[in-house]
């Protein structure tokens, strides 16, 4: 009895253990368009460095009254780990940003405060570089 006891708890622990492996989650790609998700890929650390450096260079607010454009692409990625970013713009634990690709427009961030209030921001970076990635 108090074999199983002892092979129970070691069982238990054992499952529970956190393992601490950097994970990706998948980015989901939004053609705005087509009004449908094209294409969800599986995130890497490059995407991840690129789109930290663009929340690093946020340069201002988005101002347009509706964010969302009519044509072009709509870009959720996922970061993990999260990331705190404080700032004259923005002060919050990052864990999710779309970047949104309007056709003939500058692209913008969007990302929801830790209360879940929505904020579009303009940022400084080469687009170029995360598009490639993308394969957009």
């Amino acid at each position: 009895m108090f074999k199983r006891l002892i092979i129970s708890l070691i069982v238990i622990v054992s499952l529970s253990t956190n393992v601490h492996a950097e994970v990706h989650k998948n980015i989901e790609i939004f053609n705005i368009n087509q009004g449908k998700v094209e294409r969800i890929i599986q995130s890497n650390s490059k995407i991840q460095e690129t789109v930290v450096s663009y929340l690093q260079g946020i340069d201002g607010l988005y101002s347009k009254f509706n964010p969302i454009p009519d044509r072009g692409y709509a870009v959720r990625i996922p970061l993990s780990p999260s990331v705190k970013i404080e700032d004259r713009w923005l002060n919050a634990l990052v864990d999710e940003v779309i970047i949104m690709f309007p056709e003939n427009e500058q692209s913008f961030l969007m990302v929801f405060e830790d209360g879940g209030r929505l904020m579009c921001f303009q940022f400084k970076g080469n687009r170029n570089k995360l598009l490639k990635e993308l394969s957009l």
